[in-house]
């Protein structure tokens, strides 16, 4: 589990997200315990997705930064990014530092997660939790060059090797 040295408590419960990880509260009797939260990641749209991106690129970017990063792409409002960031950081995607009048963002949920997390959603939710069902449906509908089909041939291979 994440230390958060500056977490603040109060008599029932703690709060206070740290950079890196979201936190959930225990609001059951005995001791303050802070948890690692997981959010289901799978349910995330394309402009969180755009906005993680700028996050992982530039930690501690600022709306101002995300919103000329994203704008390359699309033109959004600096509201609409600021909004999108506040509605982030209450899923537990990102946090943020204080720095003089400014708001710099960090992302809480790293790219190993967030393509384990929707992999996995895709795979509870369309294909019933088999992983051959998806590979299935892969390599039967998009055409498969020969090169890819040895590169999975050669993870399969590996895998197998290790216990």
């Amino acid at each position: 589990m994440k230390e958060c040295p500056s977490l603040a408590h109060s008599n029932r419960f703690a709060i206070q997200p740290c950079r890196g990880a979201g936190l959930s509260v225990d609001l059951t009797p005995g001791p303050i315990v802070a948890k690692v939260n997981r959010v289901k990641i799978g349910q995330i749209g394309k402009l969180q997705l755009e906005i993680l991106k700028v996050l992982w690129r530039q930690p501690g970017s600022t709306v101002q930064t995300v919103q000329e990063k994203v704008r390359s792409a699309r033109p959004l409002a600096y509201t609409t990014i600021a909004t999108m960031l506040k509605k982030m950081e209450d899923r537990g995607l990102v946090t943020h530092d204080k720095d003089g009048r400014f708001f710099k963002y960090h992302a809480t949920v790293s790219r190993d997660e967030l393509s384990s997390g929707v992999v996995k959603d895709v795979l509870g939710s369309l294909f019933s939790g088999s992983l051959p069902s998806l590979v299935s449906h892969l390599l039967t509908q998009d055409q498969v060059s020969r090169k890819d089909l040895d590169a999975l041939e050669a993870l399969i291979a590996e895998k197998k090797r290790k216990p």
